[in-house]
């Protein structure tokens, strides 16, 4: 499998301790059972690139970059009905990215123009340009609130922007110094997730979750590198520096589901690269966050995820596969 790389930035890994998580060093890999598989969607087209995932609506909702569609499938990954065209028109994607499906809109980044396409019932109705990169190079998650936008804009010298149609930026959140200005700005993007009491950034490069309240204070903090396989990881990244303006991928994608996080790993070990381990985190009550498991695909490169309350799906791109597995 050739190796996953953003070329954006030189090589460098910073790490911090957080007394407020907890991370279990020693645990097995829970190997998930495969329910269904799917390639061929009911209309006998196939299923090409798929970026990102979301479920609401007891129905799946996946982007496909080759096909610049969203596929909209029910819980038994039958094709329901599929919304946006390719095309450099008014609402058109080049590059259909990220998704996040809230109440009745859906929210697609549009890789190619940087900006935000809205549906509803499957009509494209708006398109939103908040004048921020919203693409580092691979998607990245991003979050939705009260008609405000939550995206990983690191050019702010801080770690999240929240934006609401016709209103000024603003910013927050923890960012992390490196050499030189160039590095902190391209290595501080995060998965942007929201949860019932805050948002969550999930860093893409470094082993690091920070949970903000919804005042923008943190709740909590956890560094994830003391693990076995993160530690090999950063290791064989120690040993094998990356060339200038590249880093690294180490957080694929992060779905949060009620109260757990899942987050999908690329891993680095002597005998090459792999992308197949989810890491399960409980958020308890009180903010803080704790490691429940660590989750195995099987054979595969998996390059995101969706969690409902009975199964985990996931895209392995290596057979362009659409895999449902048993929770």
């Amino acid at each position: 499998m050739k190796l996953k790389l953003v070329l954006l930035s030189g090589f460098l890994f910073l790490y911090y301790s957080c007394s407020t998580s907890n991370t279990k060093a020693e645990f097995d890999t829970i190997t998930l059972a495969i329910e269904t598989e799917l390639s061929r969607l009911s209309d006998d087209s196939f299923i090409s690139d798929i970026r990102s995932i979301d479920f609401k609506h007891n129905q799946f909702y996946l982007t496909d970059y080759s096909r610049n569609e969203i596929l909209i499938l029910d819980e038994d990954l039958t094709l329901k009905n599929t919304a946006g065209t390719g095309g450099e028109g008014p609402g058109e994607f080049n590059g259909a990215s990220s998704i996040k499906v809230s109440d009745d809109f859906v929210y697609v980044i549009n890789d190619g123009k940087q900006t935000v396409e809205v549906f509803k019932e499957n009509e494209h109705v708006e398109t939103i340009n908040p004048q921020i990169i919203l693409s580092s190079g691979t998607p990245l998650r991003f979050g939705t609130l009260d008609n405000t936008f939550y995206f990983s804009n690191p050019e702010s010298l801080n770690s999240v922007s929240h934006y609401k149609s016709d209103d000024e930026i603003l910013s927050f959140g923890e960012i992390y110094d490196f050499p030189n200005l160039s590095q902190t700005l391209i290595k501080n993007y995060n998965h942007v997730l929201m949860h019932s009491n805050g948002i969550i950034t999930v860093s893409d490069n470094l082993p690091t979750i920070v949970f903000y309240d919804l005042n923008k204070n943190v709740l909590s903090k956890m560094d994830y590198g003391n693990l076995p396989l993160v530690q090999e990881h950063l290791d064989v990244l120690k040993r094998n520096p990356t060339e200038d303006n590249s880093y690294y991928i180490l957080a694929t994608d992060a779905y949060l589901f009620l109260d757990t996080l899942y987050v999908l790993l690329t891993l680095q070990n002597e005998q090459g690269p792999s992308s197949n381990k989810v890491l399960e985190i409980k958020i308890n009550k009180d903010g803080t966050l704790r490691i429940l498991n660590m989750l195995g695909l099987g054979d595969g490169w998996y390059t995101t995820l969706c969690v409902n309350d009975s199964s985990l799906l996931s895209f392995d791109r290596t057979r362009g596969n659409v895999v449902k597995f048993q929770l």
